[in-house]
């Protein structure tokens, strides 16, 4: 039994002292199990039976603790120490007790003691400190998409990263990448920039594009070809057909463009369809 000393009393966090108790713990939690370093393997079965207490199995029970003092929602624990590598063993069942634990939300460190018994004595304790960090979920790429393609959804999959290490820049919610092109080829499973992305050309160079200038005045169309890749909104330069006059125009839709006087107010939109 492991239990956190709080200032209300004992809270209990799980039955770890039995062999393979914690990768029964692990498969019941699919969030620790998620944020395992290493997976516990139970040693083979000896002619007396052994209860011991490991690493991984303090590492876990210090998260659920910190989450219980409210270091965050969901926390991931690391120690120098393996997983695998015992802290305690007794040929008796092993009760153990987090107590003295503290943390420093700075520098993001804690540290505890582990006091056990077994069979009503008491066993050596065990001083233990390290590093921890809080964990969100951050979108990242399932495969790698190149410049110009248009993420979807399906291209998309929520990940966990440490809190900590996420950049004013950082892509946090699916919304922001979700319809948007790379400017350059974005590789898998990493956290993606805001730069990094952006609206997905209408107008790419070479089109022909449906032009027109408009003032209070007069209003004239025309067709020209789009001498880069625009996306909506985008000031691109185009080519007059008739005139090969090369002017800057806003990007307004789908093969339309407007060519916007200073003092014009909004561009019109126009069909994409050639004038007569």
């Amino acid at each position: 039994m492991l239990k956190l000393k709080t200032m209300t009393g004992f809270i209990t966090l799980a039955l770890l002292a039995a062999p393979g108790a914690y990768a029964n713990a692990m498969e019941q939690n699919p969030w620790k199990q998620r944020y395992a370093d290493r997976s516990l393997t139970d040693p083979a079965p000896a002619e007396e039976e052994t209860y011991r207490i490991t690493y991984g199995q303090a590492r876990e029970a210090i998260a659920e603790a910190l989450e219980s003092q409210n270091a965050g929602q969901h926390i991931r624990v690391t120690l120098p120490r393996r997983d695998d590598e015992i802290i305690v063993s007794n040929s008796q069942p092993i009760t153990a007790e987090v107590d003295q634990l503290s943390y420093d939300s700075k520098s993001h460190t804690w540290q505890a003691t582990l006091y056990f018994t077994a069979d009503k004595k008491p066993l050596a304790p065990a001083s233990l400190s390290g590093r921890f960090e809080e964990i969100v979920s951050i979108p990242m790429l399932k495969h790698r998409v190149g410049s110009g393609e248009t993420i979807s959804a399906e291209d998309i999959e929520m990940r966990p990263y440490a809190e900590q290490r996420i950049q004013k820049e950082t892509v946090t919610d699916i919304a922001q990448v979700v319809g948007k092109a790379p400017k350059r080829t974005i590789s898998a499973g990493r956290p993606i920039r805001e730069d990094e992305v952006v609206n997905p050309p209408v107008v790419i160079k070479g089109d022909s594009v449906s032009l027109i200038y408009k003032t209070p005045a007069m209003e004239i169309r025309t067709i020209g070809e789009a001498l880069e890749n625009g996306a909506e909104g985008d000031n691109i330069k185009i080519r007059n057909d008739t005139s090969h006059i090369v002017v800057q125009a806003t990007i307004t839709g789908k093969g339309m463009a407007q060519v916007v006087p200073l003092n014009s107010p909004e561009p019109t939109i126009l069909s994409s369809r050639t004038m007569p």
